[in-house]
């Protein structure tokens, strides 16, 4: 009975929380601080442009080190191992076969970079930054994501952009598996 004073009115509240004394509140709805909660009077129209969230820039680990660390620790770990010897088969088959899968997939890949450096020209300064610095796989969300933010033109460019960049992604699995086995 103490939590309203008021019945089903808004306003004055005993709060009580155990271990603390009880306090005797009053409650404002939002709406009527206006000043407070939109300074303008009204809420903003426009819509936030897309900005590319890099993870790696705000997450760490428990002993202070950044995700950047981590990652060019393993991507040293990996050149060191590309440098020693690697098992052949009697006539080096398997390394040639590795070489052709890795030279397919990184000619796919800058296929996809040359486009969508091309194609970046044609996005806001902000939009065409994030697409840049975005990671391959991050590429098609992302612009799925800004596509709302154009004219339907535009908008249908970026979705055949995000659409082709998504279609190459099967073949690039498919070198991968092969590399794997």
């Amino acid at each position: 009975m103490l939590e309203r004073l008021n019945g089903d009115v808004k306003g004055d509240a005993i709060v009580s929380v155990r271990g603390y004394e009880p306090i005797w509140a009053v409650f404002t709805p939002s709406y009527e601080l206006k000043e407070v909660y939109f300074k303008d009077g009204t809420k903003a129209l426009t819509k936030r442009q897309a900005v590319f969230f890099n993870k790696s820039d705000y997450v760490f680990d428990i002993h202070n080190k950044s995700v950047k660390e981590k990652e060019e620790k393993a991507l040293d770990a990996i050149e060191c191992m590309d440098k020693e010897p690697f098992d052949l088969d009697d006539d080096g088959e398997s390394a040639k076969q590795v070489e052709k899968l890795d030279n397919e997939w990184q000619r796919i890949v800058d296929d996809i970079d040359e486009k969508v450096k091309k194609f970046s020209v044609m996005l806001k300064g902000v939009d065409s930054r994030a697409l840049m610095q975005a990671s391959l796989g991050a590429k098609p969300t992302l612009l799925y994501e800004i596509m709302e933010n154009y004219d339907k033109l535009r908008a249908k460019r970026i979705q055949e952009m995000a659409d082709y960049i998504s279609s190459r992604f099967p073949k690039l699995r498919q070198l991968q598996d092969k590399a794997n086995k």
